[in-house]
């Protein structure tokens, strides 16, 4: 009998040990789009429409496969930010330094760009403001 219920004890614990850190690790996937804005900051796959992000600094920021659908990001440093994927529409770019962005498959159809800075910006295969698909080596512009 005793031995039985070390058996079922080593069992429990074994149990809540990897309950307690797959809910750790869940915990931490999910924190990350909580995260306030700032350089380097993590927020690929999260949920940002009409985010008010006018003159912040995400450079270097993971936005990849992000939606920030009508998001004003108006004076903001996205350099070196990677925006692969991301749902860009409607988005207030004006201004915005995109200096070294991967901007790749990304959609941008009706955002505002007047003003960004795109200096080594890609976008390769991304839908630019007029709906347009850019074309591969499009650097600094969209070719199509």
């Amino acid at each position: 009998m005793i031995s039985m219920n070390k058996s079922l004890s080593r069992l429990l614990n074994r149990v809540f040990l990897s309950g307690s850190f797959i809910f750790l690790i869940t915990c931490a996937a999910f924190a990350k789009c909580d995260d306030p804005p700032g350089p380097g900051v993590d927020w690929h796959g999260c949920n940002k429409t009409g985010a008010y992000l006018k003159d912040k600094d995400l450079s270097k920021a993971n936005l990849s496969g992000a939606n920030l659908k009508l998001a004003n990001l108006e004076g903001a440093n996205l350099s070196h930010a990677n925006l692969t994927g991301a749902s860009l529409l409607g988005v207030n770019f004006q201004g915005t330094n995109l200096e070294g962005a991967k901007v790749v498959s990304a959609y941008l159809t009706k955002s505002l760009i007047g003003g960004a800075k795109l200096d080594g910006a890609v976008f390769d295969n991304s839908y630019w403001v007029n709906g347009k698909q850019c074309e591969p080596g499009s650097i600094g512009e969209c070719k199509y």
